[in-house]
């Protein structure tokens, strides 16, 4: 710039001099040159305008680096009194309520071009919980939360929250009934870094919060049924016509291995003969993969017993209904020893396995089965969904068939 015949240059970046265009801006050899330019153009354009103001307000005054260096700085802690502002003035949880609705409405639109019909997406589900928790803590800490208060100590106190139980008051009624375990609570501190990276752009406090994750790498027994155990399930003789429903809808799920979301929602257009064998084909709720599971006899006939819809139960009264059916008829009355990781420690108990059991089940029935007898990981996948193959590694671990062969040797 010049004025009154003095020139004046602000240094914008550091590079050396071989790697500049006569233009005087980083050229095409210099990797991620057009982010460097794009900088360059942005802090120009900002010295530019600063320059334009402070001479506006004196027009004799002697333009230095020194001062547009103060003038720059003046202008970064007025953006930072204004977002502290703008941070007392909204909470924490209404800005979180804003982005759920945000990515409720992109999720939906997803749903829409995938041609997929549904209420809510599950990760948004996700971030509901982790809103209500929140919100659930405030009552619980007589406390306002806002960005600048999430630190390590905030954190701890909020997964001290989520692991201990919480009954309804007079005044307040709990969403979250807290009791989680390690496993539950990291995917809660997953979705809350999520959100603060993504919403407010804060990489040091999403940071924070992901650096307190819970160590998970106590896994629990799979509870699941053999195949003589579904054998005899889908033989029992039965004459109540609910207890028929559910035993029916229980051992479908086990040939099928369907989540719940996808088993309540299919109907007759997800099943297709190819000339030989019927099958299942679906978009996965959860995952919005293409998953195509041929059906044994028994299965479709299920899925004819009850003209191809299964929407009869929410999940959770499947789940409460199948419990006490079970119960009725004494099955899978064997003592179940259930480990929670929560915290720094480990939780036994002694249960009967029908206690633990529920519409899962059916899928880790499905995929144990399959897995130990030498369908490979990847036909798996295919069939249930999974985008991750080591989602299944804990299936491979328990229950492939090379177990047997391992211990060969030592049988006399």
């Amino acid at each position: 710039m010049k004025k009154n015949g003095i020139a004046f240059r602000y240094k914008l970046y550091r590079i050396d001099k071989q790697h500049l265009t006569r233009y005087l801006r980083v050229c095409q050899k210099v990797e991620g040159n057009e982010i460097i330019n794009q900088r360059i153009d942005e802090l120009e354009s900002r010295v530019d305008g600063i320059i334009t103001r402070l001479l506006l307000q004196d027009p004799s005054m002697e333009i230095t680096a020194t001062v547009v260096d103060k003038a720059i700085a003046k202008e970064e802690e007025q953006k930072s009194r204004a977002e502290k502002a703008k941070t007392r003035r909204t909470s924490f949880t209404s800005d979180f309520d804003e982005y759920i609705n945000q990515k409720k409405a992109v999720k939906q639109q997803e749903d829409i071009e995938r041609g997929l019909d549904r209420k809510l997406h599950p990760t948004v589900k996700d971030y509901i919980s982790v809103c209500n928790a929140i919100k659930d803590y405030e009552y619980y800490s007589h406390t306002r939360t806002h960005l600048s208060g999430i630190t390590e100590e905030w954190m701890d106190n909020f997964i001290e929250f989520l692991t201990l139980p919480h009954e309804d008051t007079k005044k307040h009624k709990y969403t979250c009934k807290g009791n989680m375990c390690n496993k539950t609570i990291n995917k809660r501190i997953d979705c809350l870094a999520n959100f603060v990276w993504r919403y407010y752009k804060d990489v040091d406090k999403a940071e924070v919060v992901k650096s307190k994750k819970l160590d998970d790498s106590i896994k629990s027994d799979i509870l699941r049924l053999y195949k003589d155990e579904l054998t005899m399930l889908a033989d029992m003789e039965l004459t109540d016509m609910d207890e028929t429903r559910i035993r029916d809808y229980f051992v479908f799920i086990c040939l099928t291995g369907l989540r719940f979301s996808d088993f309540s929602t299919i109907d007759k257009s997800n099943f297709i003969y190819n000339g030989r064998f019927w099958s299942l084909r679906l978009f996965t709720q959860k995952t919005v993969k293409k998953a195509e599971i041929p059906l044994t006899d028994r299965a479709y006939s299920i899925a004819l017993k009850y003209d191809y819809r299964f929407d009869y139960y929410c999940n959770q009264v499947f789940n409460r209904v199948l419990k006490s059916f079970l119960k009725n008829h004494d099955l899978f009355s064997e003592s179940y020893l259930s480990v929670r990781h929560v915290r720094r420690k480990l939780e036994k108990n002694v249960v009967r396995r029908r206690d633990k059991m529920s519409a899962h089940t059916g899928r880790r029935t499905f995929i144990s089965i399959l897995i130990e007898n030498g369908i490979s990981v990847n036909r798996v996948m295919a069939m249930t969904g999974h985008t991750n193959e080591s989602t299944l590694k804990i299936y491979v671990d328990k229950f492939s068939p090379d177990l047997n062969e391992s211990i060969e040797p030592l049988s006399f």
